[in-house]
């Protein structure tokens, strides 16, 4: 019998038959060559199959990895992944401000005061990689600095109105560093000496204008009666710091300034009170204060008309500068770091506690296996004797890390000298105020082991002395130091003055460990924005008092305000958040803190607004509208002040929204 088979091979349908019996057309008998197994399931099927089976598994598998970590995550938040509890972590940074040796700090210092530069530099790199680490590296840098030449004094002339030269005094001879004296010495700079005739900037003549303590005020209300542009001016010491004398001096344009040095014959180049490496657009000149007293004869006597000419001799030095820094990487937020640095300084003592730091924290994470939530970086600053080249240096070339990371700056360079009453001088932002508080509660005083810091510490967390550079990026600065009082300068007892300094660097260390370790950073926004409250408050009865009516403070105390009630509704609702028991959610809240620290700490250099807290007291906000009024009432002018509180407004905005946009 025949079967279907398949069509016939080559058959032409043309040529078929007509007869309906004519089945060959359509079949063909079967034979066994023709016979051929039908394919009822293709090779690339069956692979479709295996592959879809396959990411089906693998789904399932990452699916129920996920639902586990997420279950992990839920039960284990607000732990640390090193195992080591809240009562644990207390005894960690217990352990580490007692490990803390002054044995060690003495050698150190000693070492270190017998090494010069280039050696100092390799001392404090090998020792930091002697304790382990996890990273330790040297970074330089190049700089061209400017120093006055000690070979050749400055000449001051003066000239009356017909162009006589009336007087012609060579000053005293600057003085320079040992440091610079050994750069020149031993060749490690490119020394070029440069005169009056090369270089313009360092040669100025003008019109002598008198410029009072040269503050804002002084300046706006000498401009008024003349025009400080292209004058010499001249202006006393105090209220202000010499670099906001200076300041104020480039914004009205005058050509050089002298200040009268309040010491008695005592006269010294004004680069012992500046940063050096900072250019700027006028040499400035320290006078003893016998030849002030001369120059103001000349200026009252000849009804004002006293001009002055200043040459001065610099030497630039090409010297290359040495950062040492070491680090240890944090566990959860490693992209966020607390930075402490020393400067290589003629004393040591900050340095050696740096490194008697960075050795505790090392050995109890090498003991005890606890690693800081946060990372941690120590640095050796560079210091050339006069200004720290080093720390200028590393804010230059990491001025983003530093904006976007750094949660806090501790300085430890401890000694400080003060006229204080109290030995512990602790400085910094106002950020600070609760932290430091609780943290004397746990630091033995070195004078009775039965007390702690708290029983004889003043209470206040005072202004910083100068302006730090960190803090022109919105970064909170502590330190902690030992005022110089007249009790302990009176004992010749060296391991009495070690005592003290310990204590100090056990506030920086804990104060350090809080902040490396605490999953919420441990600042009170609702202490600090009533800081910024009572600021706001003390600007707003000045103006009030002043009863003037061309100022209206009625929006700037609104926002006030609301910037208060901001900060206690930001930290109402960080319990409520932290039920959510999503770590992203902590990461919002520290976020939202450092951003509040930019916003409120950068000055007008660094971003458009004004600095409501340059100091940890705020006064710098009050202080500055105090300047203005006085001058202000008696002109009737107010554009000033009404562009400084436009500048505060714009503040205020920009923290109240950061606080509700959480």
């Amino acid at each position: 019998m025949a079967n279907a088979s398949s069509f016939t091979k080559y058959r032409s349908w043309s040529t078929v038959s007509e007869d309906p019996n004519d089945v060959g057309r359509i079949y063909t008998p079967e034979t066994p060559a023709q016979k051929k197994l039908k394919r009822t399931f293709s090779t690339w099927a069956f692979s479709l199959v295996i592959l879809s089976l396959s990411v089906m598994f693998l789904v399932g598998l990452m699916v129920g990895y996920f639902l586990k970590e997420s279950h992990e995550d839920e039960s284990s938040f607000g732990k640390r992944r090193d195992k080591i509890d809240s009562h644990m972590l207390h005894s960690v940074h217990e352990n580490i401000m007692y490990f803390i040796s002054n044995d060690n700090v003495r050698k150190i210092s000693r070492d270190l005061k017998l090494l010069k530069d280039v050696r100092q530099t390799e001392y404090v790199k090998k020792e930091l990689q002697t304790y382990g680490l996890d990273r330790v590296e040297v970074q330089e840098y190049d700089v061209v600095v400017t120093y006055p030449d000690p070979a050749r004094p400055n000449q001051l002339v003066v000239i009356n109105s017909s162009g006589r030269v009336l007087k012609n005094v060579t000053l005293g001879k600057s003085k320079v560093t040992n440091k610079v004296e050994e750069i020149i010495k031993d060749g490690r700079g490119d020394v070029t000496r440069l005169s009056p005739n090369e270089v313009e900037v360092f040669n100025f003549q003008g019109e002598l204008v008198y410029g009072d303590y040269g503050r804002n005020m002084d300046l706006v209300k000498k401009n008024r009666s003349m025009s400080l542009q292209g004058k010499v001016l001249m202006i006393r010491q105090g209220e202000v710091s010499i670099k906001e004398k200076i300041r104020n001096g480039i914004t009205f344009g005058v050509r050089g300034i002298l200040i009268q040095n309040t010491e008695e014959e005592k006269m010294a180049d004004i680069t012992d009170c500046l940063d050096t490496s900072q250019q700027y657009p006028f040499p400035v000149q320290m006078l003893s204060r016998n030849i002030s007293e001369q120059l103001l004869m000349y200026y009252s006597t000849l009804n004002r008309n006293v001009s002055v000419r200043l040459m001065s001799n610099y030497m630039q030095i090409t010297q290359s500068v040495k950062n040492v820094v070491a680090s240890i990487t944090g566990d959860l937020e490693r992209d966020r770091f607390i930075l402490i640095g020393a400067s290589r300084s003629k004393l040591q003592v900050g340095t050696s506690y740096l490194l008697e730091l960075a050795r505790s924290f090392k050995d109890m994470q090498r003991g005890n296996g606890w690693t800081p939530w946060r990372s941690v970086k120590f640095y050796s600053w560079d210091h050339d004797g006069i200004s720290d080249l080093g720390f200028s240096q590393y804010l230059k070339m990491q001025t983003m890390s530093t904006q976007s990371s750094a949660v806090a700056y501790i300085d430890l360079d401890l000694a400080q000298i003060s006229n204080g009453s109290h030995w512990l001088h602790l400085a910094g932002s106002s950020m600070f105020s609760e932290l430091v508080s609780s943290v004397v509660k746990e630091v033995p005083d070195p004078n009775n082991d039965n007390l702690v810091l708290e029983n004889t510490w003043d209470g206040l967390l005072h202004n910083m002395k100068t302006e730090t550079k960190i803090q022109q990026f919105g970064v909170p600065v502590f330190h902690a130091s030992v005022s110089q009082t007249h009790n302990l300068t009176q004992t010749s007892d060296d391991d009495h003055h070690h005592m003290y300094s310990l204590a100090a660097a056990r506030v920086a260390s804990l104060v350090t460990l809080r902040l490396l370790d605490e999953e919420l950073l441990p600042f009170n926004i609702t202490f600090f924005t009533s800081n910024v409250y009572n600021a706001i408050m003390k600007t707003v009865l000045l103006i009030k008092e002043s009863s003037s009516k061309l100022l209206s403070t009625d929006i700037i105390l609104e926002q006030a305000t609301e910037l208060k009630n901001a900060g206690k509704t930001f930290s109402e609702y960080i319990p409520q958040l932290l039920k959510s028991k999503d770590r992203l959610a902590v990461r919002r809240i520290n976020d939202a803190i450092m951003r509040l620290q930019r916003i409120l700490l950068m000055p007008n250099k660094y971003r458009s607004h004004y600095s409501l807290l340059q100091e940890s007291k705020t006064e710098g906000l009050s202080s500055s509208i105090k300047n203005l009024l006085p001058l202000a009432t008696v002109t009737n002018d107010y554009s000033q002040i009404q562009c400084l509180l436009k500048s505060i407004g714009q503040v205020l905005h920009e923290a109240i929204f950061c606080l509700q946009s959480i």
